[in-house]
């Protein structure tokens, strides 16, 4: 046979072999030294490494090098990627591994965010750093937990509006004119005379001697100013007639 012959026949038997080794089926023989994704089937990644295709379910964390592939939960072992799909594809919709949700945010009442997560309402104070998926969320201090948003709005007014009135039940001091401090307490504003002792919750403040009442500062402020003027003025005539 001549050799150009045998050239020409040495290359169709190679070129015939490589074709009978290709098939709609792709086999996993071929060592493949890095996880590659082959493809997505419902919720689970086609994965080939090492010669082997994987059905990895969503939402598992994979290291590929050091796990015991073949022992995590929900995973699919194959030896190529139609067998892995027809697996996939085979199991009942009940029985699909749950996908990691997302916590959704949807609005902001007061110092808190609203969010839905997993079919639950939370109001979660904002400031906490939250782990959605790792917390125990319920049990997380200050955490609002409902069925509905409008639920977790009410319950978030109600804290907020607790604790303003906290705050209104607590003496302010604002300023300090001469010997008044300048003080907000539960709605009034109060010229508090300095060197009285005075229990706010339970005293009765108007008739503590020298306290000066209004529903202003200016105006209390304009009152603390007067009365020192008013004595200063007493003081001088009562000094001219000694």
């Amino acid at each position: 046979m001549p050799t150009f012959k045998k050239t020409a026949f040495l290359a169709i038997f190679v070129f015939a072999i490589a074709m009978a080794g290709c098939s709609d089926e792709e086999d996993a023989s071929e060592e493949a030294p890095e996880a590659r994704l082959v493809k997505t089937v419902g919720h689970y990644n086609i994965v080939k490494y090492n010669g082997v295709v994987y059905g990895a379910p969503h939402g598992i964390e994979i290291d590929w090098e050091d796990d015991d592939l073949k022992n995590i939960p929900g995973m699919i072992v194959e030896s190529s990627v139609d067998k892995t799909e027809k697996i996939i594809n085979s199991i009942p919709a009940a029985q699909e591994p749950k996908v990691a949700a997302a916590p959704q945010m949807l609005k902001t009442v007061g110092r808190y965010n609203i969010v839905k997560y997993n079919g639950v309402v939370y109001g979660a104070p904002q400031g906490i750093g939250i782990d959605w998926q790792k917390d125990d969320l319920k049990n997380i201090p200050g955490m609002v937990v409902e069925s509905s948003v409008e639920k977790a709005e009410q319950i978030i007014s109600s804290i907020l509006s607790q604790q303003e009135s906290s705050i209104a039940a607590t003496p302010t001091m604002v300023a300090e004119i001469g010997r008044y401090n300048i003080v907000k307490f539960n709605g009034n504003v109060y010229g508090a005379p300095q060197g009285v002792g005075i229990d706010w919750h339970k005293d009765d403040l108007p008739k503590i001697e020298g306290m000066i009442v209004g529903s202003s500062v200016i105006l209390v402020e304009i009152s603390a100013i007067g009365r020192q003027i008013s004595d200063k003025v007493s003081r001088l005539i009562g000094a001219k007639k000694s």
